[in-house]
């Protein structure tokens, strides 16, 4: 959705010889039509656009100034216009709107002179006999005023009073009311041309004067757009210009002859309007390799071109698509929580994108996904947008917490950490972002050694697909469930003492082996708490079915004497090993050992009614033993 069509996007044009007057060219429709008609002999060599894009003033060849009020008519290319007309009675060399009525001209006959709404005639400013070629506005307070002989002055405007003479090159001699000094905001500076190819870079905040020698040949055409200077000499060289270079980082062949210049872009092209000493107006296009002819406007004797400033219009579309990308946010969180999950809210989302809010539509596709308990989704979404947007983005804050907050619950602590690391760096002084980052550090350690037990809410094929999302193989040793409830023992029984009567029973029972007993120091880690328990692992050989399952006893010791025991199941991921698969295809085969324990399968159910079988046995008969050594 393209939305410029919403703001000034218009180059006027000044137009001389026997039918002088103004022009306007809209590039989206174009439209050429002329909306000011001038006796012969008062061609129009200067224009001035206030900020809002409403007002316009225009001195000419013979000393006229022409004020116009602009008001665009909705649906074509026509204007109503009031023009005031005042009269320097010299050629008039510049005109600057300094606010949304005021504007200065200055003339050939040295002078510069203040028009301010309401007053009956135009306010001096003090020149010392300096002709002024070309004006600009410095701030709210300050004019500058660049003169034919190369000092630039510098005025308070509500004083009247110059507060500085800045010495500078001279502008070319030939055509000097076409010098138009442009403000390039990427490097803070003033930029305008010299004689001789010389370009001039001036800061104000630093009282700073650059010049460098760019072309062979006088240039007159020089526009800023975004990070780039483009400037077009006599000579026909275009050159691209970075911040802070001596050098331009791209030059190729061009029009020749042009003597003034505007920009138009938009989201889809570039346009440049631009005009030869010929007094023809062509449209080019402009890439950065290119500056491509496209179109002779019609009509000839045009003398300068004023386009929109490029940063403001720029600044007002950005206004314009953020205002538009909150309310889209607002009708999202509203059909989420109405449950209007249709291609309504695909629609929201799409327009969020176009609009460049691509980080916004994946903050409100994760918390869509959260308000439905879609917890792998809503990691997908918000490790997309961590991807997309700088770390050091302030507009990440809350979706890196709530991503770290994600990551934590799905057991990714490494992961975590990472994210809870950029939180405390650059929120120093809140503590819980390290606090959070102490704890899966913790996690960390204990995941390298490889001997834990993670206890979770969170089912086991969600871990399996979090991991498939941040592509990492899903490895580790997970609890599956409880078998029964823990059993209070009332005597004292070790781990060692239940594998000694485990292997005793299997050994006299009549079935194929059971799986082998081994005791263990295992980490069981829970979102609730951190403790390492003596569990007795009963693992079943690599070629059984479910090789991927252990049964396990906790040994619990509780406080009158007497040992607590906790049967589980433990679902145990080995780590990937083989290099000719993949990750997704680890994790796949893993969520198909998963299926049958998840379904409940009756293989499954009959493997653990077999293994545990022994396992209570050899339990029972320890009770019983100790029982009855401890009555007598």
């Amino acid at each position: 959705m393209d939305m410029t069509g919403q703001l000034q996007q218009n180059i006027f044009l000044g137009v001389g010889s026997e039918k002088p007057g103004l022009a306007v060219y809209d590039l989206n429709l174009h439209l050429l039509k002329r909306i000011l008609s001038l006796p012969a002999g008062q061609s129009v060599y200067t224009i001035g656009i206030s900020d809002d894009g409403k007002l316009l003033a225009a001195g000419t060849k013979s000393g006229e100034i022409h004020r116009l009020t602009l008001q665009p008519a909705t649906g074509d290319c026509s204007y109503q216009t009031e023009p005031l007309i005042s009269s320097v009675l010299a050629p008039v060399l510049s005109v600057c709107f300094l606010d949304e009525g005021t504007f200065a001209v200055s003339d050939i006959a040295a002078r510069c002179l203040l028009f301010r709404p309401g007053q009956t005639g135009p306010e001096k400013l003090p020149t010392g006999k300096r002709i002024i070629c070309a004006l600009f506005r410095l701030d709210g307070d300050h004019l500058a005023g660049l003169s034919t002989c190369g000092e630039l002055l510098i005025w308070n405007r509500m004083e009247s009073e110059i507060i500085q003479i800045v010495e500078a090159p001279g502008p070319p001699e030939k055509l000097a009311a076409l010098v138009k000094p442009v403000y390039w905001s990427e490097a803070d500076r003033w930029v305008w041309p010299a004689r001789s190819g010389v370009i001039v870079f001036y800061s104000w905040s630093r009282n700073e004067v650059r010049a460098i020698s760019a072309h062979g040949r006088n240039v007159y055409a020089v526009l800023p757009y975004k990070d780039k200077l483009l400037t077009i000499g006599i000579d026909g060289f275009v050159k691209f210009w970075q911040t802070g270079t001596d050098e331009p980082v791209g030059s190729f062949k061009g029009p020749e002859q042009i003597i003034s210049a505007a920009l138009w872009a938009s989201q889809q092209s570039r346009k440049l309007v631009l005009i030869n000493e010929a007094g023809k107006a062509g449209i080019y296009s402009w890439t950065d390799s290119e500056v491509k002819f496209v179109e002779w406007l019609n009509g000839d004797n045009y003398r300068c071109a004023v386009g929109p400033d490029m940063q403001k219009v720029e600044s007002a579309l950005h206004h314009q698509k953020a205002m538009r990308a909150r309310e889209l946010a607002v009708q999202i969180k509203e059909k989420i929580s109405r449950r209007q999950m249709g291609s309504e809210l695909d629609s929201c989302h799409q327009q969020l994108v176009q609009l460049g809010y691509e980080h916004v539509s994946l903050a409100l596709r994760a918390e869509e996904y959260r308000f439905n308990n879609d917890i792998v989704s809503e990691l997908r979404y918000y490790n997309k947008l961590v991807e997309l947007v700088p770390e050091a983005d302030e507009r990440t804050k809350s979706s890196l917490l709530r991503f770290a907050i994600l990551l934590e619950t799905l057991w990714q602590p490494e992961k975590a950490h990472a994210i809870f690391r950029q939180l405390a760096q650059r929120y120093v002084d809140n503590n819980s972002y390290a606090e959070r980052m102490a704890r899966v550090s913790r996690y960390i350690s204990i995941f390298e050694d490889g001997k834990y037990v993670v206890e979770t809410d969170v089912p086991l094929p969600s871990l399996v697909e979090a991991s498939t999302v941040l592509k990492k193989a899903f490895t580790g040793r997970f609890l599956v469930k409880n078998i029964e409830a823990p059993i209070n023992c009332n005597v004292i029984i070790s781990a060692g003492e239940l594998i000694k009567k485990y292997v005793e029973i299997s050994g006299i029972k009549p079935q194929k082996p059971l799986p082998e007993a081994e005791q263990i120091e295992l980490w069981w880690l829970s979102n609730r708490k951190t403790e390492q328990v003596t569990t007795v692992i009963f693992s079943p050989d690599e070629s059984e079915l479910f090789r991927c399952l252990e049964v396990g006893v906790k040994f619990l010791n509780a406080a009158n004497l007497q040992t607590v025991l906790v049967p589980v199941v433990i679902f145990k991921a080995d780590k990937k090993t083989n290099n000719k698969v993949s990750i997704e295809q680890h994790n796949q085969a893993i969520l198909a050992q998963l299926q049958p324990i998840i379904n409940g399968d009756p293989s499954f159910n009959g493997w653990l009614r077999m293994v545990y079988a022994n396992v209570r046995d050899a339990i029972l008969q320890l009770i019983t033993r100790k029982l009855a050594q401890k009555d007598r």
